[in-house]
């Protein structure tokens, strides 16, 4: 199921919301997902919050009542953020995380895993970003078509 994809001026990418049932995808086959997925004959891609315009624009236009994967990755031995395109979120540059930045036990270093995928956390005031343990599965994800025009 998903909600027609909406256009987003400041990013000219439109997104979505993508809900997959019955088998809920984990990060990985999230973002495999979302590259099969075409709008305007652009291939999507695991949204890529990058700005505090782009996550109003979210809150403004979805609502999520569970996690909701995003096209992002901490990288536990090199203590970074990486898109799933491969570019670097800047340590001094846009984050979005809840309170607990983590949801549960497995952390870096806890379990030797490489990464932790970050997801949306829905909560009364909108949806804030916390990470998890890569084999962790949830039934929605954000998908992105960076059209680059409207």
């Amino acid at each position: 199921m998903a909600v027609k994809p909406i256009y987003n001026p400041h990013t000219k990418s439109y997104f979505e919301l993508r809900v997959d049932l019955p088998e809920p995808p984990n990060w990985h086959t999230a973002a495999r997902y979302a590259r099969t997925k075409k709008f305007k004959g652009v291939r999507g891609r695991l949204a890529q919050v990058r700005d505090l315009k782009t996550h109003s624009f979210l809150q403004a236009n979805f609502e999520i009542r569970e996690e909701s994967w995003i096209g992002l990755r901490y990288y536990c031995s090199f203590r970074k953020l990486v898109w799933a395109d491969g570019d670097v979120q800047p340590r001094k540059g846009f984050k979005m995380w809840a309170k607990r930045w983590h949801r549960t036990r497995i952390r870096c270093g806890a379990a030797n895993i490489p990464y932790m995928p970050v997801y949306y956390l829905p909560f009364d005031k909108g949806f804030r970003w916390q990470a998890s343990g890569p084999a962790k599965s949830f039934v929605s994800y954000f998908v992105e078509y960076p059209t680059g025009k409207e």
